[in-house]
């Protein structure tokens, strides 16, 4: 093998660690974030109160707008459930925000 092969055999073996390292971190935020307090207290009460998420019009048309805007939409279970509570009055408005921001801030630990 020539030294230019080698040279590129080495940077796409180097990019090829960096994105597993990226994605592995990635994982770890995700499961961080799913096993937050926040995240098992939003399952936990959703579960007693019986309350589902159901993808609604109005929600399509938020992503679509934002999509538009060019920023990305990136919600999981717990935000979701956050809205169902929300939106069912099992939770106040205020309440939803509270737990919204403390369950994003945990999971960027």
């Amino acid at each position: 093998m020539d030294t230019i092969t080698r040279r590129y055999a080495d940077i796409s073996l180097q990019r090829y660690v960096t994105i597993v390292q990226k994605n592995q971190a990635k994982s770890a935020q995700l499961k961080r974030r799913h096993s937050s307090v926040t995240s098992i207290f939003v399952r936990a009460l959703a579960r007693r109160e019986g309350v589902k998420y159901k993808n609604m019009f109005a929600d399509n048309w938020a992503s679509a707008v934002t999509r538009l805007a060019g920023d990305t939409v990136h919600s999981d279970s717990t935000d979701d459930l956050l809205v169902a509570l929300a939106r069912s009055g099992k939770i106040t408005t205020t309440d939803q925000l509270s737990m919204l921001v403390a369950h994003h801030r945990r999971g960027r630990v």
